[in-house]
């Protein structure tokens, strides 16, 4: 087991109450994240259950390393579980992880498998994009890069 798997099975978050859960019929106090980034396997995480928020910000963050880039994590979880968005948030070296409100209430129960799709939203700003799939998380990534040229452009 790599270090980074022993911190993150060392530490414990609550569920708040109220909040929409991600579940699994498994019994075991972790659950399994898998990451991928644009596509291609990342990384696979065993993380405690928790918002979404905190396991999101427990998993490799894209590979982002100038200020302005964007990246926004899509949710792919079981069929069965239909609780949660698929946009969840969007990431930046600048801000870190911005949970949209739609995924603000999520929370991941124990023994829960999901993946976290990171994809990349070609130097949109930040906030910009936060704002727009904050309003409108059914954006595509074309449809958000032709309203941002629009703006760059004035």
């Amino acid at each position: 087991m790599s270090a980074a798997v022993r911190t993150l099975a060392r530490a414990r978050t609550l569920v708040p109450a109220g909040a929409r859960a991600i579940t699994s019929s498994a019994s075991t106090r972790m659950s399994t994240v898998t990451v991928q980034v644009d596509g291609a396997a990342h990384e696979t995480a065993s993380v405690p259950p928790g918002p979404l928020a905190e396991v999101l910000s427990r998993v490799s963050p894209p590979p982002a390393q100038e200020a302005g880039e964007s990246w926004v994590a899509h949710l792919e979880h079981p069929a069965s579980v239909s609780a949660a968005p698929t946009k969840v948030a969007v990431w930046s070296p600048e801000h870190g992880i911005r949970l949209l409100p739609t995924a603000n209430d999520v929370a991941v129960n124990a023994g829960t498998e999901l993946t976290v799709r990171w994809s990349d939203f070609m130097g949109i700003e930040p906030q910009w994009l936060h704002s727009r799939l904050a309003n409108n998380p059914a954006l595509t990534r074309d449809q958000l890069l032709a309203k941002y040229m629009k703006v760059v452009m004035m």
